[in-house]
């Protein structure tokens, strides 16, 4: 392997009878000038086509194309290094979940590891939706609502079995759940000439081209105003879906101190408002001349430099998306981050932060 060469990786979800299977054989046979490795943490036989398996080895399947392909049976992370190190290096690794599993998790290892951050990059997260029967699994499933809340691309699949109208009617549900993921239709896996390797959705340029939502600019004013947190995370508004996801997002203006929201973010994705699954910003920081790029996944965030701002207005974009998020706390909190002339400003967001740990807990332990 080259040094310093990153692998991108796709991590492929969808519930049970999406049509994972069938999109992955899709892709090994559309892509045959890359050398994929497929990672599949599936129950049960191995679900590559059995024509391609040509010889296996500790439970790694070579392909008859030069893809290899194994099961998820031990630790994550040592399998990530056991085919990076491999003599002949792979072009792309596609991780295939289970129907009923969190995708979250497996995202995590490639924004958190240091190790596997300097052996791999994550290019995205892909969900496979069933057109006739996803609002059945939403209503039921709450595996199914994650799926789509974590996803950059989901593709709507089967959409041959379904009229025009539920085909709408899935568009909108999936724009309610997660406003930021792109909707691609698909039958039988066939997505045409989008190309699923090279989504780029956790790159900053990318982040940078999201669209988001479009809000009036806000201008936020602590002016020594107590803020009642408590109340606010007690106020669980109802969703579109008994799964209670959805997404929120703000657009303010004023510079952040970073300190200051540095320690919101650490309360709020560990404890705070909701459970937390993707979140995407475009940060305005205080004393910086670029953007700050600012991504999560769970509980775990990550920021980075992106572009000049420029003559472009420097404004703070910010979408979460998350299960019984409260969208009145969110912004309270964000108010506290935004640079304040006021003396006390500071002395009243620590006690601010500390309340809103008490509340947290409070609820937490009634709940």
């Amino acid at each position: 392997m080259e040094a310093n060469r990153r692998i991108p990786v796709t991590i492929l979800t969808g519930f049970l009878g999406s049509g994972k299977t069938t999109l992955l054989n899709k892709l090994i046979s559309k892509h045959n000038d890359k050398k994929l490795a497929i990672i599949e943490n599936e129950f049960g036989e191995i679900s590559i086509d059995s024509e391609l398996v040509i010889k296996s080895n500790e439970g790694i399947f070579e392909l008859s194309n030069g893809c290899i392909c194994c099961s998820l049976n031990d630790d994550l992370n040592e399998l990530l290094t056991k085919i990076y190190d491999r003599e002949q290096p792979v072009d792309h690794l596609i991780i295939e979940t289970t129907g009923i599993a969190d995708p979250g998790p497996i995202a995590l290892n490639f924004i958190t590891d240091y190790k596997i951050q300097h052996m791999y990059r994550l290019d995205g997260i892909v969900t496979l939706v069933d057109a006739r029967f996803i609002e059945t699994q939403l209503e039921n499933e709450a595996e199914a609502s994650k799926q789509i809340a974590m996803a950059d691309i989901v593709l709507l699949n089967k959409t041959d079995t379904v009229e025009k109208y539920q085909i709408d009617t899935v568009k909108n549900i999936i724009a309610k759940l997660n406003s930021q993921a792109q909707v691609v239709e698909t039958q039988f896996g066939d997505t045409g000439e989008f190309n699923l390797l090279e989504i780029n959705g956790f790159q900053a340029e990318s982040v940078q081209k999201t669209q988001f939502e479009t809000k009036p600019v806000k201008k936020f004013s602590l002016n020594k105003q107590a803020v009642n947190q408590e109340q606010s995370l007690m106020d669980e508004k109802r969703h579109l879906h008994k799964s209670g996801v959805s997404s929120v997002s703000f657009v303010f203006e004023g510079p952040l101190d970073v300190l200051k929201l540095d320690a919101w973010l650490n309360v709020m994705l560990n404890w705070g408002t909701g459970l937390f699954y993707r979140g995407k910003g475009i940060l305005y920081v205080e004393d910086y001349d670029k953007k700050v790029v600012f991504q999560s996944v769970l509980n775990q965030f990550v920021t980075e430099a992106g572009e000049p701002w420029g003559n472009e207005p420097k404004l703070n974009k910010i979408v979460f998306i998350g299960r019984h998020l409260d969208k009145e706390a969110l912004e309270k909190g964000l108010q506290m981050c935004v640079v304040n002339d006021v003396d006390a400003a500071s002395e009243d967001f620590f006690e601010s932060i500390m309340e809103l740990q008490d509340a947290i807990y409070s609820k937490m332990k009634n709940s």
